[in-house]
């Protein structure tokens, strides 16, 4: 399915267009030809005269000629010895040069551009790419083009690089030239195209803004992922954590019990005790849905039986080496977890303060 663009103009339907204003007429001349060229008013390949264009835009010649030479050099046009300009036709080795630089120069941008970037500028940014996509059958191709030039503009702006921008423009105009090229005979583009490219930018905004709200501890609002931005670590939790890096040995396995946490805090025992579980892994690793499988069947019943044999069976069973017990799970499964303690023989507790107590799994 496609949708219709701006119709190409046919030459006989090319009237006169006289340029008027305060500027100087070759740089009039330059934006008026520039503007035909990118809207694809000229195609790829087309002859550019430049009596017929003189004529059209009512000036001399000397302006055109200048004009023709800048447009060569922007890469838009290609002057032929003894034959004229044509309408530059891009090969796909030269798009994908273009777009290999505009990756380059963009990502500098975006370092740049990251610690200025407000939530605001990208929710609404975010929001404009889901309302267009959801009537995209009804936008044009230049709606969509001039909203992509939006979303990348907001990081080109906030990284203040003057620069960039205008490098960043010449490539989008060239490759623009391209994308007028690969458009169908009758000047529409498919729709599954038009959708990728919306999907895309709401990839970029949505990271952005999960980037953004990472770094504001004061945003405890809960993610589509269900999991908080931030987390608080409790002083006692914090000590627990910093003593289990510090004593117990690297390959050591520990193990919480994962229902009494958020799913954000699953990430604290290897990113701040550098040690692992035998079940679970930090958020950004997760499988969710064969997580909650394992842990119902096999880990659950460590916190949740009330047997320290059983509970010693599963953990040993699991290669569990340490149980990490903190407030939560004592609020959670109260007095079956405190039977643990009360089995030194299986259970031994290497560390305790108000908040924390962490078992050491006998061996058989």
């Amino acid at each position: 399915m496609a949708y219709p663009l701006k119709r190409r103009i046919t030459k006989r339907e090319r009237r006169t267009s006289p340029v008027r204003g305060p500027r100087l007429l070759r740089d009039l001349v330059y934006d008026r030809v520039k503007e035909w060229i990118i809207t694809g008013e000229f195609v790829p390949g087309e002859f550019l005269g430049e009596a017929s264009l003189a004529d059209r835009l009512g000036v001399s010649r000397t302006p055109v000629r200048e004009t023709l030479g800048h447009l060569e050099r922007d890469g838009l046009v290609q002057i032929v010895p003894h034959r004229g300009a044509f309408i530059r036709w891009p090969s796909p080795k030269d798009v994908e040069e273009r777009f290999d630089i505009r990756i380059a120069i963009e990502t500098l941008a975006l370092r740049r551009a990251f610690p200025k970037l407000t939530e605001d500028v990208l929710r609404d940014l975010l929001q404009r790419v889901r309302a267009q996509r959801d009537r995209i059958e009804q936008a044009s191709y230049q709606e969509i083009e001039q909203l992509s030039i939006q979303v990348h503009m907001a990081v080109l702006e906030a990284a203040g690089n003057r620069r960039i921008i205008d490098l960043t423009h010449q490539l989008r105009e060239q490759v623009y030239i391209a994308s007028t090229l690969y458009r169908n005979p009758d000047g529409t583009v498919s729709l599954p195209r038009v959708r990728q490219v919306a999907d895309d930018h709401e990839a970029i905004l949505t990271a952005l803004l999960d980037l953004v709200n990472a770094q504001d501890v004061s945003n405890r609002n809960v993610s589509p992922g269900e999991f908080r931005w931030t987390t608080v670590v409790s002083r006692d939790e914090w000590e627990a954590l910093q003593w289990m890096r510090r004593e117990t040995p690297e390959d050591s396995v520990v193990q919480w019990d994962v229902r009494a946490r958020e799913l954000g805090e699953w990430a604290l025992l290897p990113a701040i005790a550098e040690r692992r579980m035998a079940v679970g892994n930090p958020i950004f690793l997760l499988d969710l849905r064969k997580y909650r499988v394992r842990e119902r069947r096999e880990v659950r019943p460590i916190f949740t039986s009330g047997d320290p044999f059983v509970a010693h069976r599963l953990a040993t069973d699991l290669g569990i080496d340490y149980l990490f017990l903190g407030s939560r799970e004592l609020q959670m499964r109260g007095e079956r977890l405190r039977r643990l303690f009360d089995s030194p023989a299986l259970f031994r507790t290497v560390f305790a303060n108000p908040g924390v107590t962490i078992l050491a799994v006998v061996p058989r």
